[in-house]
C-alpha cells in the first residue's frame, strides 16, 4: 500500500512541481512521461527477470524501494529539468523492479487455495493506495512544493524493513533442508 501510494503521488504532483520549477506545460510533460515510461519498460523487459534469477525476489524489491525511496529523495535536491525526467525515470525503474516482484512473490508464496482472495487483496490494496494518497499529496504539496517527494521518501523507508524481512525469509527457505 504505502509503495504504490507514494508512487502515485509522485506521479499526481509531478506536474504541477514541474510547472512551478520549470514552467512546463502538458505538452513538455508528456515528452517527459514518454521518456519515465520507456525507462520502466526497459527494466521490465530487459532486467527484471535476470535480476529475480540473480539476486531473489526479496532483493530485487528491497532494492527497488530503494530507488524509489533515493530517486524521491533527490528530486526537490537535484532541481534541473533533465534531472528532473532522469530521476522520474529512476523512480518508475524502481517501481518496475518493486512491484512486479511483489506481485509474483505474494502469488507464489499464498497457499493455492487462497491465492485468488490473496491476490484481490493486493490489488484492493494498490487501488486504495491510488484513490486516496494522491489527493492527500495534493494537500501536503500545498504545505510546501518539495514536501511531497520528501513525504514520498520517509513512506518507502518505512517499508523497507518489510522487504528486509522477506529478504531474511527468502535466505531461511533457500537454507532449510528439504
Amino acid at each position: 500500500f504505502f509503495g504504490i501510494a507514494a508512487f502515485a503521488s509522485m506521479e499526481a504532483v509531478y506536474g504541477l512541481w514541474t510547472e512551478a520549477n520549470f514552467g512546463w506545460t502538458t505538452k513538455d510533460l508528456g515528452f517527459a512521461f514518454v521518456a519515465i515510461g520507456a525507462g520502466g519498460l526497459i527494466v521490465q523487459l530487459f532486467f527484471l527477470h535476470p535480476l529475480v534469477v540473480r539476486f531473489g525476489e526479496g532483493r530485487v524489491i528491497t532494492g527497488g524501494l530503494c530507488v524509489l525511496a533515493a530517486s524521491m529523495l533527490l528530486q526537490p535536491i537535484l532541481r534541473e529539468p533533465y534531472v528532473a525526467v532522469a530521476l522520474m525515470g529512476t523512480l518508475m525503474m524502481g517501481h518496475s523492479l518493486a512491484f512486479p516482484t511483489s506481485g509474483a512473490l505474494t502469488s507464489r508464496t499464498a497457499p493455492p487455495e487462497r491465492q485468488g482472495r490473496v491476490m484481490g487483496l493486493l490489488m484492493a490494496s494498490n487501488a486504495f493506495g491510488r484513490i486516496v494518497a494522491p489527493p492527500a499529496f495534493g494537500l501536503i504539496y500545498d504545505l510546501g512544493h518539495d514536501a511531497p517527494w520528501y513525504a514520498g521518501a520517509l513512506m518507502i523507508a518505512l517499508v523497507v524493513p518489510v522487504a528486509l524481512q522477506v529478504v531474511a525469509r527468502e535466505r531461511a527457505r533457500v537454507a532449510a533442508p528439504g
